[in-house]
């Protein structure tokens, strides 16, 4: 085994998939040491063995689940020479020096939404990046679905505010971009939807822009069986004039 990671660190990648910097470690866990790691990573510390045996082994004898347990970590532990998860008593986690993505992502999300919307029109790519990205995806534990759940609403909420930042600052083409990886992440969410129509009539593209309003309310109508926003349909008749809407 061997660490391909700056500083001899440790990292957990969740976004889009699991991996790990340890060399070796992919082919050395189980599915079922994978979900552990990966159930490890949704927390900022540790869980007890109870907990995790009642997860994983809900239907089974609780001496035989802790047993199987104890097995599930000492194959990770044996894999990973220590590196990855640490046993302290009755908890478990990760090592003290593993960093997750995950974690690194959700923090510059909510930087993003703490910040002053002046200085937000000219973000880092990258963050813009990691804020599209899924996390784990393909994967359908309910515990991974719960915390993409989380995710999608963090990062929804993040773009919008970039991207309205970027309108705001009179860069429709940046605010279209970051509109467009909102939508991306829900097609539902009206505010993102409302930001990428004003964006294209910004850039003078009303046809999308027409078309992008269209679109929304045919999908909330299908979906949800309700209507665009009034104030959705006040921003058409603004930008697009009053005989912009149909009927």
């Amino acid at each position: 085994m061997s660490v391909d990671a700056i500083g001899e660190q440790v990292i957990v990648h969740l976004l889009p998939e699991f991996s790990c910097s340890l060399t070796g470690v992919q082919g050395g866990l189980s599915g079922t040491g994978r979900r552990l790691v990966t159930r490890l990573a949704f927390e900022s510390g540790a869980l007890s063995r109870k907990m995790i045996e009642a997860e994983f082994w809900p239907d089974m004898e609780p001496g035989k689940a802790g047993r199987r347990l104890s097995q599930l970590l000492w194959r990770i532990r044996s894999a990973t020479e220590d590196a990855l998860v640490r046993v302290d008593g009755d908890r478990v986690g990760l090592a003290g020096d593993v960093a997750v993505d995950y974690w690194a992502a959700k923090t510059l999300a909510r930087n993003v939404l703490k910040s002053d919307e002046r200085f937000l029109h000219d973000v880092d790519p990258v963050i813009l990046k990691l804020l599209s990205t899924e996390l784990l995806r393909d994967v359908l534990d309910e515990q991974v679905l719960r915390e993409r759940d989380h995710w999608d609403r963090l990062r929804l909420l993040a773009l919008e505010r970039v991207a309205a930042a970027c309108l705001e600052a009179g860069d429709p083409l940046a605010a279209l971009e970051t509109g467009l990886l909102a939508t991306g992440v829900d097609d539902l969410a009206e505010r993102a939807s409302r930001i990428v129509f004003s964006a294209y009539v910004a850039v003078g593209d009303t046809v999308a822009a027409r078309r992008v309003y269209l679109g929304y309310e045919d999908r909330v109508r299908r979906s949800l069986g309700v209507d665009a926003s009034p104030a959705f349909h006040d921003l058409v008749r603004e930008q697009l004039g009053r005989n912009a809407l149909p009927g």
